[in-house]
């Protein structure tokens, strides 16, 4: 990530990665945060660099401190859309694709014109020590988890990381089919998975 920040690339970090990141030497361009939960705003990266982009369901603690806000798309949010005073404004952008911030922040990306990928901590399952995330974050603390059998390799994960792994894979196919490169680092089930999609398309 530090070589690619390096050699200008934007980053972007999805909730509490930002702060990892900028703690760990890396300019952070863009945070992105979905979350309803009120504990999102104690992991804003407040550096007076970093863009915080917040989706509209967001606690009100968290959008009083964004600099833009998104919409992500789900079955009846147009009813909560404000009308636009200027009827020649253009509509509100919703960007779909998922659930997670994962998934949803490629959506946001690809909006603002990005269509090079890279993507890093979408592991999408516990580590082999335990943890669900590369720093602490006790609000995922404690959460269920189910096993996944992957071509014989078993991987822990808490039911939002399964979906967001099937949501990748909707998503990314549609994007790649628009252009998009996506790489995505490791070697998570998300990544096991990613290097069977690609692998299937060069075939």
């Amino acid at each position: 990530i530090k070589l690619a920040a390096q050699q200008g690339a934007t980053i972007i970090g999805l909730t509490a990665a930002a702060k990892w990141l900028a703690g760990h030497g890396v300019r952070v361009h863009y945070q992105l945060m979905c979350d309803a939960k009120p504990e999102m705003v104690d992991m804003i990266l407040d550096d007076g660099e970093c863009v915080l982009m917040v989706a509209s369901q967001a606690q009100p603690a968290v959008q009083d401190r964004a600099d833009y806000l998104w919409h992500a798309r789900f079955d009846g949010i147009e009813g909560f859309l404000p009308e636009q005073a200027d009827p020649k404004a253009p509509d509100a952008i919703l960007c779909a694709g998922g659930s997670s911030i994962g998934v949803l922040g490629m959506s946001v990306a690809y909006v603002m014109g990005y269509r090079q990928f890279h993507l890093f901590g979408y592991d999408s399952c516990y580590q082999a020590d335990g943890r669900h995330h590369a720093y602490g974050q006790p609000v995922n603390d404690g959460e269920r988890t189910i096993q996944i059998d992957h071509l014989g390799t078993v991987f822990r994960c808490a039911p939002w990381m399964a979906l967001q792994v099937k949501e990748f894979q909707i998503l990314a196919t549609q994007m790649v089919e628009d252009g998009c490169e996506i790489t995505a680092h490791g070697d998570g089930l998300l990544q096991r998975i990613a290097s069977m999609m690609w692998r299937r398309d060069a075939a």
